[in-house]
């Protein structure tokens, strides 16, 4: 069974890139451009960009690689025929492109908040794993690494402001909201809710 749906893969992947070759082409050559260059940037600029702490240049770095591993993905999905897949990555894309373009036009305290915020919901992440790594069937975060996360989330809410500690607030304002929701009822007896 298994070999045989391979095997139909592997011919409609061959099909769908003769009819696509083209494109494919443009966008694989459009990633491999823009990986490289983006690497040599990030090389030729880092200690400098370090030193003088550069919070643009870090967040551009780091969002420019997303875009590489999104835009990946994105040839794959297209690849193997899943163009609605692909679409969604894409607008993620375009995203990525609007928030590069608007960090770059904005202070660099911007792009510091911006990082800080990765941090933050890094954290809340955590949390997240941690409650719920048993049912998962995953292994929980260390105490040391849960010790650290919050250790830095509490010096970014006292260095940046409370309105950066929203998002965990929210979070639990949400989870509490629809806690159970997907709980079977009790019934109360035969064909009753």
């Amino acid at each position: 069974m298994l070999r045989e749906q391979r095997k139909q893969r592997k011919v409609f992947e061959k099909r769908n890139l003769k009819r696509w070759k083209k494109g494919f082409d443009l966008l694989e050559t459009l990633y491999a451009a823009s990986t490289e260059i983006g690497g040599e940037f990030s090389a030729q600029n880092r200690e400098e960009a370090a030193s003088n702490n550069n919070y643009n240049f870090n967040a551009s770095i780091n969002l420019h690689s997303r875009a590489c591993l999104i835009t990946s993905g994105i040839l794959s999905l297209l690849r193997s025929g899943h163009a609605d897949g692909a679409f969604a990555r894409w607008r993620t894309l375009h995203e990525i492109a609007i928030i590069t373009s608007f960090l770059t036009t904005h202070d660099q305290k911007t792009s510091l908040r911006f990082l800080l915020h990765e941090r933050v919901l890094a954290y809340a992440a955590m949390k997240l794993w941690h409650r719920y790594h048993s049912q998962l069937g995953a292994s929980s975060p260390t105490e040391n690494d849960l010790t650290e996360g919050k250790r830095e989330y509490d010096e970014i809410i006292s260095v940046h402001g409370k309105e950066m500690k929203i998002i965990m607030d929210g979070q639990r304002k949400h989870s509490k909201k629809f806690a159970g929701t997907f709980r079977p009822r009790k019934r109360n007896g035969p064909g009753q809710m």
